[in-house]
């Protein structure tokens, strides 16, 4: 059975809040937190984030990245799952 939904965001909302999180990189590092990848959800659910330590910075993500959806993703530096 296939089945259409409509995206919770749009292509061009899913761009620019990929490109603040992507733009945010310094400051993050700036924090002793390193994003490793930023991604848009293909199904338009959401930002993807890469970083090393998932628990530790996701309230701090969540909160100054408000009220887009967050799909945080362990990877290392590299961008290589942990």
């Amino acid at each position: 059975m296939l089945r259409f939904v409509d995206a919770k965001y749009s292509n061009q909302q899913l761009m620019q809040w990929k490109e603040r999180v992507t733009d945010g990189i310094p400051y993050w590092r700036g924090r002793g937190v390193w994003i490793s990848s930023t991604a848009a959800a293909v199904d338009g659910s959401g930002v993807g984030i890469g970083v090393p330590d998932l628990d530790a910075v996701r309230g701090d993500l969540d909160a100054r990245y408000r009220p887009m959806t967050l799909h945080l993703v362990r990877l290392d530096s590299r961008g290589s799952s942990i």
